[in-house]
């Protein structure tokens, strides 16, 4: 009898075993999903609102640079690269500024007033600036809208 009983126990163990083991990868692999869901829903809305976002650059005297924003969405800030004729790349992430470039309203960058990694100032060698607007969407989120590139060529 004792026999009969071992077996019996040992099956209960590996169901019991069986079903933590699928509870414990099920409760794993929601939290993943559900981290992979909330990247693709801010990827997706913010490519949404990125629609209403229009620059325009124009250069003026002195080394700067006007940022127009043409479109229905409030800058948060921009990305500004930087290229001279050597195809040398500087990146300004200008992410604290003071207050946003609303719509239909512009900002001036001077792009001569930043060193690069040789301490030389790029000013007068630029050929080329492109900015990478940023927006808040839902919640507050800062994103940058990399389909809405504006540049200009010297």
């Amino acid at each position: 009898m004792k026999k009969g009983l071992s077996a019996i126990v040992s099956t209960i163990l590996l169901i019991v075993f069986a079903i933590s083991l699928g509870v414990l990868i099920m409760s794993w692999s929601r939290g993943l999903l559900s981290k992979s869901i909330k990247t693709s829903e801010t990827k997706i809305g913010s490519e949404l609102e990125c629609d209403d976002v229009k620059i325009k650059l124009e250069p003026i005297e002195g080394n700067k640079i006007v940022i127009k924003n043409n479109g229905n969405k409030d800058l948060y800030g921009y990305i500004i690269r930087k290229m001279d004729e050597n195809k040398n790349v500087i990146v300004d992430d200008k992410n604290k500024i003071t207050t946003p470039v609303e719509s239909y309203s512009a900002d001036t960058y001077n792009y001569g007033s930043n060193v690069d990694a040789g301490d030389k100032i790029f000013g007068d060698s630029v050929k080329k600036i492109e900015i990478i607007p940023k927006i808040s969407i839902e919640g507050g989120e800062i994103v940058d809208c990399t389909n809405k590139i504006g540049a200009y060529t010297f």
